[in-house]
């Protein structure tokens, strides 16, 4: 395998763009690759267009289609009537004469009207003047492209460019109306001018198979603000991901399967470093060039499968209670040696469940990058095969445990107060212990490093324990108290 990179240099508009790819050399020529756009040809009518690459270019490709409706065909383009709008699944496996074979598989919703336009558009900036380029690959010849540029001004067509009078940042919008195939699409996204954009790019795989129908996470640490949010999400096809525009500063990435691949239950959601959990993430820093990153080689989970049951549910809190429910939340499931057994997302109702668990001892975790969680331990058996209250708040800087059943409720202490805050060369943090616990303190960065660490051994009742920060550096800080398998986190400032 060869990292090939193109790098593109346009004097005139003063721009620069570099694209990489893995490349698999081998006796057979390469690797084939399936791949196809679908493009409306008005109604529920379909038609197919065959964009795989054979390992060989001079391969001939045998084409198997499923249209998702019970029907397929042989053809390399067919065209395709549906009975009925509605989303489908539609794949392809390709077979070319070297006896290579690849396949794809992609959600196609079908509307009445043909409605399978396509908004989406990058750009670059120099200056004040940014340059769009919008996405016309899945709309019709006939397609108008209409812009608003976020700043009262409007222009028109796929490729326009556009002065503003100010730095910051702008929300443009584009829409797509393709009035031949009676459909309309609108994509908006934050643009900024005057200031230097670069781009992360890098690959993904899952060992050493291509990754087709994947997404890749563009996480911002905010050191400031001491958070870590997602702020952009992009496709990952071919095993290729690239973010564009992006301004200095420490991010970190994360990767994952999406649905429509045929291998989304094997394979966990996984961090730049190929880790699970955003602490333990390898950073990327940019500062005034192009990234590429190393690959990303997603974690496998391993369920042999079982008649056991786990859920619970994710809310919005900060110990004082149930708060509103949380949707789209990573819980995953581990044995007690740290592998990982599998992951699902929370749904609209904050709920999330693992079924087809064979009996045994489990850790439960929640991933939200920036917050540390605690964990729940749950024993299923055949006398207690279902256990479904494992349930979890989201506070600002911690994820804890809401026990509802009387089960593991204890908790160690917490802390009184921590002084001065903000702090100089010392800091005291005022505990109180319910109980005789061993204690560990540990002072981390908002990127999950480890800064300094101090054992407090076994102690009982309200205790001070003084840390010294004079070596620190100026920041913002995390100071977390674990006992007991918890952890009670709080945020400091060094000045």
């Amino acid at each position: 395998m060869y990292l090939v990179c193109l790098t593109v240099i346009d004097s005139n508009s003063n721009c620069i763009d570099t694209y990489c790819d893995s490349i698999i050399v081998g006796n057979s020529g390469g690797q084939c690759q399936a791949g196809f756009n679908a493009i409306s040809q008005g109604g529920l009518s379909i038609f197919f267009q065959n964009t795989s690459v054979a390992s060989t270019p001079l391969f001939p490709l045998t084409s198997q289609w499923s249209f998702g409706d019970g029907t397929g065909s042989n053809q390399a383009n067919p065209v395709h009537t549906y009975a009925s709008a509605g989303t489908y699944t539609v794949c392809l496996i390709i077979t070319d004469a070297a006896g290579c074979t690849d396949s794809i598989c992609v959600p196609l919703t079908v509307t009445a009207t043909g409605g399978n336009c396509q908004a989406s558009y990058n750009y670059f900036s120099s200056g004040s003047t940014v340059y769009f380029s919008a996405d016309t690959s899945l709309n019709g010849p006939f397609a108008v492209y209409l812009w608003d540029f976020g700043d009262n001004t409007f222009g028109n067509g796929p490729y326009p460019s556009h002065t503003y009078n100010s730095n910051g940042y702008y929300l443009a919008c584009l829409t797509v109306i393709d009035s031949l195939n009676g459909c309309t699409a609108v994509f908006c996204d934050s643009v900024l001018v005057g200031t230097a954009n670069y781009n992360i790019s890098g690959n993904v795989f899952a060992d050493s198979n291509f990754v087709y129908n994947g997404l890749a996470y563009l996480i911002v640490h905010d050191s400031s603000a001491g958070t870590l949010t997602a702020i952009d999400t992009v496709p990952v096809t071919q095993s290729f991901y690239s973010f564009y525009n992006v301004t200095p500063g420490t991010y970190l990435i994360k990767a994952a399967l999406t649905p429509a691949s045929p291998v989304y239950a094997n394979y966990m959601p996984t961090y730049l470093g190929d880790v699970l959990f955003w602490n333990n993430a390898t950073s990327t820093i940019v500062t005034n060039s192009n990234i590429f990153n190393p690959p990303i080689f997603l974690v496998m989970g391993n369920n042999p499968g079982g008649p056991g049951f786990i859920g619970g549910l994710i809310s919005q809190g900060a110990n004082k209670g149930p708060g509103d429910p949380l949707s789209d939340v990573e819980v995953m499931i581990m044995d007690m040696d740290g592998n990982p057994i599998a992951y699902t997302m929370t749904n609209a109702n904050g709920e999330y469940e693992f079924s087809n668990l064979p009996y045994g001892t489990y850790k439960i975790v929640v991933e939200i990058p920036g917050k540390y969680s605690e964990s729940w331990t749950i024993t299923i058996s055949p006398d207690a095969p279902h256990h479904g209250s494992a349930d979890f708040e989201v506070g600002d800087f911690h994820i804890t445990k809401v026990d509802v059943t009387g089960i593991d409720t204890f908790t160690f202490g917490e802390i009184l107060g921590i002084y001065p805050n903000p702090a100089t060369n010392n800091i005291n943090i005022n505990l109180e212990f319910r109980q005789t616990t061993e204690v560990n303190i540990e002072l981390v960065s908002l990127i999950g490093q480890s800064i300094k660490r101090l054992s407090a051994g076994k102690v009982l009742g309200n205790q001070t324990i003084n840390m010294e920060l004079g070596d620190i550096p100026q920041g913002v800080y995390l100071i977390k108290v674990q006992a007991d398998n918890q952890i009670i986190t709080n945020r400091i400032v060094k000045q």
